[in-house]
C-alpha cells in the first residue's frame, strides 16, 4: 500500500531535516578542502530497499516529482514566515534597500553629466583654445570618452557578473552585496575626487574609477541578484509579479533620483551638490545590507551548492592533471580553461534536448533571453544617447533632463505597483496558467510589452518639440513589465537550486552586450550629429523590430499532453560547461544517502 503523496512530501521534509543530525550521513558535507569532500559509496547510493513510511508498517518508493533542492526551498519558505518581523526576508525590504542604490545612482544622473561636459570643455578650453562650450568638439568628445568608459566597466562588469552570480548561490545574498556596497562607496568618492574643479583632469584615473564600478558587476547584477533574492523567499506563481516590484524599484530610483537631484541643483544653485548626495546615499545602501537586510538563502543550500561546486572543481582538476600528464600545456590553454571557469554558468541557459519537446524548451529560453537583452540594450544605450540628442536639438538643461528622466521612471514604477498587480494574475487566470514552461499569458504579454519598447524610439526620432519627446514616455512605461514578465518565464525551465547562476548568467549577458550598445549608440550619434541626429533611434526601432518578430516563434505546450520535468531539462547541473554534468548522480546518490539514514536511524 502507498502512503499519500502528502504524508510523502512531509516525511521527505522531516528526512531532509535530519541530515543534518546524523553523523557523515550528509552525501554533501562540505570541509575547508575539496578533497575533503565525502562521496557515499556505490552500497549507500545505490541502495534500492523501499522507504519505510512513519508509522513503519506501510512502504512507499520515493518519489522523483520534485527535486531535493526544491523540497529545501520549500522547507525555507515556510521557515521564514515563522521568523520575527525584523529577521525575515521579504520582497519589501530588499526593494527598499535596492531603492537605496538606485536613487543614489539617479540623483546624480544629469548633474554628473552637466559636471562631465563642463571637465571636458575646460580641458578643451586649456589644450585646444575653445570659446564656447556648445560647440559639437565637446560633445563629440564626451560621446567618444564615455564610450571607452563604458567599454572598460561592461569587460570589467562581464568578467565579474557571472561568478558573482554563482557566488551568491553558494555564500549567500547578503555578502554578494556588500561586497557591491563597498565597491560603489569606493568609486563614487573617487569620482567626486576627479570630477572636482581644481583636480587635474586624467583620462587614465577616470577609467580608474569605472573599473572599481565595474567590479562590482554593475546594475545588471543589483537587478539579478535582487531576483534571486526574491525566487529565495517567494513561490513561482507569484514570481512576476514580486520581480515586477523589484524592478519597480529600480524605476522608482530612477524616478526620485532626477527629480530631487534637478531640485537641488534649482534650490542651492549648485550643480556638484547632488554628487555628494549620491555618495552620501550609497554609503547608506551599504550600512543596509550590513545591519538590516537578513539572509535569504538557506544554510543548507548554500553547503549544497558549496559541495556541487567542490565536485566540479575537483572533475576540473583532474581534466587538467590528465592533460598535462600527456602532453604540456601552453599558457594559451590555461587561458582557455580560465575563461571556461569565468563563463561556465552560460550552460545552464542551452538546455539539453528534451525526449518529448525536442528543442522547444531550448528555443524558448534563447528566444525569451534574446527578446529581454534587446530590450535592455536598447533602454540603456539609448539614454547617454538622448541626453545629448536633447540638449543639442531642444536646449535641455539638466532640470530639464531630470524631470524626463524621473517622468518616465516614475511611469514605469507606477505600471509595476499599479497595473502589473491586477493585470498579471487577471491574464494568468483568463489564460491557463504553467509554472513549468512558457504559457499563453506569456507569449501574449511578451507581445505587448516588445510592441510598447519598439514604439518609444520611434516617436522620438519623429518628435519635433520637447512635449512630444515627453509624451514618448507613455509607451515607455508600458515596457517596464518586459523584464519581470521574461525572466520569470525563463526560471520556469531552470532549477530552483540554480536561480542565483541562472541570474548571473544573465546579467554577464547583459553586462557582456553593454560593453558595446551605449558605445555604438554613441559613436552612431557622434558621426551624424551634423547631418543626421535622430538616426541613432531609427537604429534602435530596427533592434526592436528584430525582437518582436523573434516572439512570434515562442511555442507554447499542452502541459495535459507532455509534462516537463527538470530532471529532463538538464538537472542540477546542467549548467557545467566545464565538467561532465553530474546532475543526476548527485541526486541518485542524495537519494540513496536518505535512505540509508531511514535505516540507520530505525525510521
Amino acid at each position: 500500500m502507498t502512503a499519500p503523496n502528502s504524508d510523502l512530501t512531509h516525511e521527505r521534509v522531516l528526512l531532509l531535516e535530519e541530515q543534518d543530525t546524523i553523523q557523515d550521513a550528509s552525501p554533501f558535507q562540505v570541509f575547508e578542502h575539496p578533497n575533503q569532500l565525502r562521496i557515499p559509496s556505490a552500497s549507500e547510493s545505490e541502495e534500492t530497499d523501499p522507504l519505510l513510511v512513519a508509522n513503519g508498517s506501510e512502504t512507499a518508493v520515493l518519489e522523483d516529482t520534485e527535486t531535493d533542492a526544491e523540497l529545501l526551498l520549500r522547507e525555507h519558505r515556510a521557515h521564514t514566515l515563522t521568523l520575527p518581523w525584523n529577521q525575515r526576508p521579504t520582497t519589501l525590504l530588499i526593494c527598499l534597500t535596492t531603492s537605496l542604490f538606485f536613487i543614489a545612482m539617479g540623483i546624480s544622473i544629469s548633474a554628473k553629466i552637466s559636471v562631465f561636459l563642463q571637465k571636458i570643455c575646460d580641458h578643451l578650453t586649456k589644450t585646444h583654445d575653445l570659446t564656447d562650450c556648445h560647440d559639437s568638439s565637446v560633445q563629440k568628445t564626451a560621446s567618444s570618452m564615455q564610450s571607452g568608459l563604458l567599454l572598460v566597466k561592461g569587460t570589467v562588469s562581464c568578467l565579474m557578473s557571472g561568478k558573482l552570480g554563482e557566488l551568491s548561490d553558494r555564500h549567500g545574498r547578503k555578502p554578494i552585496f556588500i561586497v557591491i556596497g563597498v565597491l560603489t562607496c569606493v568609486s563614487k568618492f573617487f569620482d567626486l575626487y576627479l570630477l572636482w574643479p581644481t583636480t587635474p583632469f586624467s583620462y587614465f584615473l577616470f577609467f580608474t574609477s569605472n573599473v572599481i564600478e565595474g567590479l562590482g558587476g554593475g546594475v545588471s547584477l543589483v537587478l539579478s541578484l535582487a531576483n534571486s533574492y526574491i525566487t529565495d523567499i517567494v513561490d513561482p506563481h507569484k514570481r512576476n509579479v514580486s520581480m515586477g516590484y523589484v524592478m519597480g524599484s529600480f524605476f522608482t530610483g530612477i524616478a526620485m533620483g532626477p527629480l530631487l537631484g534637478s531640485v537641488i541643483v534649482k534650490w542651492f544653485k549648485d550643480t556638484f551638490l547632488p554628487l555628494w548626495i549620491d555618495a552620501a546615499l550609497s554609503v547608506l545602501f551599504l550600512l543596509s545590507v550590513l545591519f538590516v537586510v537578513p539572509e535569504s538563502r538557506s544554510l543548507k543550500l548554500r553547503r549544497r551548492s558549496q559541495s556541487m561546486h567542490f565536485q566540479r572543481r575537483a572533475s576540473f582538476a583532474s581534466q587538467i592533471s590528465m592533460e598535462s600528464n600527456t602532453t604540456e600545456l601552453s599558457p594559451l590553454h590555461y587561458v582557455k580553461l580560465f575563461f571556461k571557469e569565468m563563463f561556465h554558468s552560460l550552460g545552464l541557459l542551452w538546455l539539453p534536448k528534451h525526449s518529448k519537446l525536442g528543442y522547444i524548451p531550448r528555443y524558448n529560453v534563447i528566444i525569451l533571453l534574446f527578446i529581454d537583452v534587446m530590450n535592455m540594450l536598447v533602454v540603456q544605450s539609448i539614454g547617454s544617447a538622448l541626453v545629448l540628442y536633447t540638449t543639442y536639438r531642444f536646449n535641455w538643461s539638466a532640470v530639464t533632463i531630470g524631470y524626463f528622466i524621473s517622468a518616465s521612471g516614475i511611469g514605469k514604477a507606477l505600471v509595476l505597483y499599479t497595473i502589473a498587480p491586477f493585470l498579471l494574475p487577471f491574464m494568468k487566470k483568463q489564460m491557463r496558467e504553467s509554472t513549468t514552461s512558457l504559457d499563453n499569458a506569456d507569449r501574449f504579454l511578451v507581445y505587448i510589452v516588445a510592441l510598447s519598447e519598439l514604439i518609444h524610439p520611434l516617436l522620438i526620432a519623429v518628435a519635433t518639440t520637447s512635449g512630444a519627446v515627453f509624451a514618448s514616455v507613455i509607451f515607455g512605461c508600458f515596457g517596464a513589465l518586459s523584464s519581470p514578465v521574461i525572466q520569470s518565464s525563463i526560471t520556469k525551465y531552470i532549477p530552483e537550486s540554480k536561480m542565483g547562476e541562472l541570474f548571473g548568467a544573465i546579467a554577464l549577458i547583459k553586462n557582456s552586450l553593454s560593453m558595446f550598445g551605449p558605445p555604438l549608440f554613441l559613436y552612431i550619434y557622434s558621426n551624424t550629429v551634423d547631418t543626421y541626429p535622430q538616426a541613432v533611434f531609427y537604429f534602435a526601432v530596427f533592434l526592436l523590430t528584430v525582437s518582436l518578430g523573434s516572439a512570434t516563434f515562442l511555442k507554447v505546450v499542452n502541459e495535459e499532453k507532455i509534462a516537463l520535468d527538470y530532471e529532463e531539462l538538464g538537472g542540477e547541473d546542467s549548467g557545467n560547461l566545464s565538467a561532465p554534468s553530474t546532475a543526476g548522480s548527485e541526486a541518485s546518490l542524495f537519494r540513496g544517502s536518505v535512505k540509508s539514514q531511514l535505516k540507520v536511524s530505525g525510521r
